[in-house]
């Protein structure tokens, strides 16, 4: 004979077994959660070794020029074209230091070269300093690299970027337009478009350092 089935009390027992399951499973963690991540961790921008050696910036040293000793900092760092003339009754400094801000998120890193030296005599640069010069203003005149460690501008402007700053309205001077350089152009007495020029001088000379002199300054 079989015994009655009471099925008020088998409901309750499987309703008790159901809830018992799902909190069991909530409290467990998934494996998802237990299993670390498998994509590659970010590379840390590349910092500068110790005691990394400065950039160098080579300008003509003619008074006449339009970018020498005496403006390269007002312009450069400062943003505006101060003509050379305006200033040759001051002393010429032997060496000009800029120190510039990178912009937010610069594709060289925080650890970018900030720091540049500027001079005007070749013979001032070591030899084993050559491989330091990053960039150079040009007059157009071969005659300008008479003291450089190369004479040729193709070998020249292989190692080094070049750059002439000119007037908007006036011609390239010399063999510029057949050197393989930039050409920045400022206008004669509008200021405002000056920031153009530099932003241009600075964007190609990280853009070469990045390219060409990583292992010189990294």
């Amino acid at each position: 004979m079989s015994l009655p089935l009471d099925s008020t009390k088998t409901f309750s027992n499987l309703t008790e077994i159901i809830r018992k399951h799902f909190s069991e499973k909530h409290k467990r963690p998934s494996a998802t959660a237990q299993r670390p991540s498998s994509a590659p961790a970010q590379k840390p921008p590349q910092k500068r070794r110790r005691n990394a050696p400065i950039p160098i910036i080579l300008v003509p040293p003619a008074p006449t020029a339009r970018l020498t000793l005496w403006n390269v900092k007002q312009f450069l760092i400062g943003n505006q074209y101060i003509k050379t003339e305006d200033l040759v009754n001051q002393p010429k400094p032997e060496r000009v230091v800029l120190e510039r801000t990178l912009k937010a998120n610069h594709a060289g890193g925080e650890h970018f070269p900030k720091v540049f030296h500027v001079v005007d005599a070749p013979e001032m640069i070591k030899e084993d300093e050559w491989s330091r010069v990053v960039g150079c203003f040009v007059t157009g005149q071969k005659w300008q690299f008479g003291r450089w460690r190369w004479r040729e501008p193709a070998q020249i402007f292989s190692k080094v970027k070049g750059f002439c700053l000119k007037y908007a309205d006036e011609p390239a001077p010399g063999d510029v337009l057949k050197w393989p350089i930039e050409i920045l152009d400022v206008h004669r007495t509008h200021r405002h478009n000056d920031y153009q020029a530099i932003n241009k001088f600075w964007d190609t000379v990280d853009q070469f350092i990045m390219r060409e002199k990583r292992a010189t300054f990294f």
